[in-house]
């Protein structure tokens, strides 16, 4: 079984609200309001490098949509937000779980705007649906605190196998 990811509106963007989505229907879309992200960009700032917060900001939210997924036997396909970060979130979203292996694969690939995902992020983001999940601010600053606690505790980066996925086209 596969599942797609996909965000509408850039976590850096704090005009917009944040939405990600998972295909998986019996899960909620999560929304980070535009209010959220300009109070947790201005305090993240004064800690951290922006550099690295916002690939650290989407990690978090990223867990908050997956972690009911994680020990799933299935793959979870991310759509590429952040090319050439990959191996960062995967970092992120091991520290979040408690360095834990997942049971699932995670893959990053270029979903496409048929996916059901998409959908989902992009009718959410156009207009909140009932049964989303509505993210705080002390909820991502206390995973992104996590997750900055941990790397600096690891001292290096961990090593992380990113594969990437072959989307086939669907007819």
């Amino acid at each position: 079984m596969s599942e797609d990811v996909d965000q509408s509106g850039k976590i850096e963007n704090s005009k917009t609200r944040t939405v990600l989505a998972i295909s998986d229907l019996n899960t909620k879309v999560l929304i980070v309001p535009s209010q959220v992200k300009r109070s947790l960009i201005l305090n993240l700032r004064s800690k951290y490098p922006p550099n690295r917060f916002y690939i650290q900001l989407f990690s978090a939210c990223l867990y908050l949509l997956l972690k009911s997924h994680l020990n799933k036997s299935e793959t979870i396909i991310i759509d590429k937000e952040y090319i050439g970060k990959e191996s960062q979130i995967l970092e992120c979203l091991k520290i979040l779980s408690g360095n834990r292996k997942f049971v699932c694969e995670i893959r990053f690939s270029l979903i496409g705007k048929e996916s059901l995902a998409h959908k989902r992020a992009l009718a959410s983001f156009r207009l909140p649906e009932t049964g989303s999940q509505r993210v705080t601010a002390q909820q991502l600053t206390t995973l992104v605190d996590k997750i900055n606690k941990n790397s600096r505790a690891l001292g290096t980066s961990l090593t992380v196998t990113v594969k990437r996925a072959k989307r086939v086209p669907t007819t």
